[in-house]
């Protein structure tokens, strides 16, 4: 990060440039964030100075939450503002989430970034400035956060397919982004729930970072050195977890041995590594020390489930399996399969896809004029895999193909007039081959 000491508000078109250069090439299509507050109408107005310099595709995104009442008077503000800057405007109203238990303001970040995930642009630029990652990081150590938490906010960030995040006002002290509106006469609107101390960000904004800085001058910049300094060491956890995932996974797979032979803290690091690398919520720290206590006292035929928001871990013959909770759910009974060439499963199981190929797979002269269904297992279903060989139990066969027990009962397997003729990945009965 630039020093904010060579910072002002004649300064700040080149600092955005700086900001951007490594992240966007030329022709990039970038969007702004804008909710039309002070901070986010300053960072399109400086987009739309630097956009000729760095040859950007400028749009701006207005996120309506439908929660205030002043709602549609704020998207209009931004209608008009973008209109005389010449920045094409997309103004997006969600449902704000509120029985999450995560709280309003969480329900409204999730939608607003939802929203973010559908536009039109390779670059999503917020407004973020250097007092919104003090508060951020008096957030997450106030709810006990680690390493990954007290970085607070990254400057440029991986988000959706093929989108990065960038904030490149982070580092820009609220006083500067008020010159900078000031000179060049801009106008904003105000959020009356930004002075709503209930919420606990407010909370800190208004109540407690003042006092701080007017007790311990210093305080700002030191907690913004904190988010670096543990930034920093965060990387260096993750180069350890990338060394010790190379040791402990065997093919796909972490093996369960290898983890409990790591020393706890290193076995804590590299599965929040590799849940963070999955997108899977990372239980707390409770949580996570009773992953280990399991993990550990297991016994080696033990089937482990350990559940977490939403997700399970599991184990099966030494390794470790991450799946969400209802994953091995399938919905009893059966579909009719009319010869779609794609049939969406119950349940969220996914979707059956169907090619025709030459001298493979289900002949498909065997099917004609049949009744065939797709259903999960009842028990007692066989196989015949050769004219000379007897039949085989689906049991027996799932089981040497090392399928873990809860996936079997969610297989969808395909009945023609009540025969099985098909098992994913393991067999077709042989008077069907192709």
């Amino acid at each position: 990060m630039a020093s904010t000491r060579s910072l002002s508000a004649a300064s700040l078109v080149s600092h955005l440039v700086s900001q951007l250069r490594p992240h966007v090439r030329a022709d990039s299509r970038v969007c702004v964030g804008l909710s039309g507050g002070r901070d986010s109408v300053v960072l399109l107005h400086l987009v739309c100075h630097a956009r000729q310099q760095l040859e950007l595709d400028v749009s701006a995104i207005h996120v309506n939450h439908q929660i205030s009442p002043n709602a549609t008077h704020w998207a209009d503000f931004c209608s008009a503002l973008c209109a005389e800057l010449s920045v094409p405007l997309r103004v997006e109203r969600v449902n704000v989430a509120r029985d999450t238990g995560k709280g309003l303001e969480a329900g409204a970040r999730d939608a607003r970034y939802g929203a973010y995930e559908n536009v039109n642009a390779e670059v999503i630029l917020l407004a973020h400035h250097r007092n919104d990652q003090v508060e951020t990081v008096l957030l997450q150590a106030l709810r006990g956060a680690g390493l990954a938490g007290i970085r607070g906010m990254p400057v440029a960030k991986s988000f959706g397919e093929g989108k990065q995040i960038i904030r490149p006002l982070l580092d820009v002290t609220p006083e500067i982004l008020t010159d900078y509106a000031t000179a060049n006469n801009l106008k904003w609107i105000q959020d009356e729930s930004n002075d709503d101390i209930r919420y606990t960000r407010n909370f800190l904004r208004h109540q407690i970072i003042p006092r701080l800085a007017e007790r311990i001058p210093q305080s700002i910049g030191s907690l913004v050195r904190l988010s670096q300094h543990a930034a920093e060491a965060q990387i260096l956890l993750n180069d350890l977890a990338a060394i010790d995932r190379a040791a402990v996974f065997v093919g796909e797979r972490l093996k369960v041995s290898k983890l409990i032979a790591l020393p706890v803290s290193r076995a804590k690091n590299l599965l929040r590594f590799v849940f963070a690398a999955a997108s899977i919520p990372l239980p707390n720290a409770a949580q996570l020390a009773e992953m280990i206590h399991q993990l550990t006292v297991r016994q080696a035929d033990d089937q482990t489930e350990i559940t977490w928001a939403g997700w399970q871990l599991r184990c099966f013959q030494d390794e470790i399996y991450l799946t969400p909770s209802a994953s091995d759910k399938m919905v009893n009974g059966s579909i009719e399969w009319r010869y779609e060439t794609a049939l969406t499963l119950p349940d969220s199981r996914g979707v059956l896809r169907v090619e025709k190929t030459m001298g493979a797979g289900i002949g498909e002269n065997c099917l004609t004029g049949r009744k065939l269904t797709v259903r999960s297992r009842f028990g007692g279903e066989t196989l015949r895999l050769s004219p000379l060989r007897p039949r085989r139990s689906l049991k027996n066969l799932l089981q040497e193909a090392k399928i873990p027990p809860w996936r079997r009962a969610a297989m969808p397997l395909l009945f023609c007039d009540d025969v099985l003729i098909w098992v994913p990945g393991i067999a077709i009965e042989i008077a069907f081959v192709a």
